[in-house]
């Protein structure tokens, strides 16, 4: 049954890209999925921790701010560079769109102005009674 799959695996990538796939083991094809899902878990349980603890019983610092989002920012890049190992050259945007979010938070951290987009601002002479 495991060589059907491996054999579907291999035909459906020579279709797609007019050559044959790496080879890799399923087994360790698998182990790179578990990895995955736990990077994905593990965000998911640090998001209920500070959801949890917006609650108000508990004081954010700027130390937990900046581990937290250090911590989430090195799962999530495991999971683009994880599903760029298990499907390349499938989610192009997937890198650039994590590396403009992780320098937006890390320019937030340390500080740095950021601007934010002029598309929400009005100009005063267009202002009408009817956006009053």
């Amino acid at each position: 049954m495991t060589r059907r799959i491996i054999e579907w695996f291999r035909r459906r990538w020579a279709d797609k890209r007019g050559a044959s796939p790496p080879q890799r083991s399923f087994a360790g094809l698998f182990q790179q999925f578990k990895e995955l899902l736990a990077a994905n878990n593990r965000i998911l349980e640090l998001m209920a921790e500070a959801n949890e603890r917006l609650g108000g019983e508990y004081i954010f610092d700027r130390h937990y701010i900046e581990t937290f989002c250090q911590q989430t920012i090195d799962l999530a890049g495991r999971l683009v560079f994880g599903l760029e190992l298990l499907a390349p050259h499938r989610y192009p945007a997937l890198r650039s769109a994590f590396e403009r979010i992780r320098t937006e938070i890390e320019e937030e951290l340390s500080g740095r102005k950021t601007w934010v987009s002029t598309e929400f601002i009005m100009h005063y002479a267009a202002i009408s009674r009817a956006h009053v």
